[in-house]
């Protein structure tokens, strides 16, 4: 089985959107544990939620725009056992203030 998880406090968007996945939650802070479930297999993307936005950049293979200039991650992407990161909000607050 394939899975995405949202590390941190949100979790319910691919229900509400009807979608063939299945989306997980987790709330463990232990660094070590992350990587894991980074690392398992079937493990496909999440949404990161503080505090945990800062403890993801290490693993990340790449990281993409404005992510690399504050140094979180909000979004993670895993293709072909690689982790790449995004901030995306940062993007829509960055809108909002404008």
């Amino acid at each position: 089985m394939q899975f995405l998880g949202v590390i941190g406090l949100w979790f319910l968007l691919f229900s509400a959107q009807k979608l063939n996945h299945t989306y997980l939650r987790f709330n463990d802070k232990n660094v070590d544990n992350i990587k894991r479930l980074l690392d398992s297999e079937g493990f496909k993307g999440a949404s990161v939620t503080m505090p945990s936005k800062k403890d993801v950049v290490p693993f990340m293979s790449e990281i993409y725009g404005v992510a690399k200039e504050i140094g979180v991650v909000n979004t993670i992407v895993k293709t072909d056992d690689k982790l790449y990161g995004k901030a995306t909000i940062a993007i829509n607050q960055e809108i909002t203030l404008f």
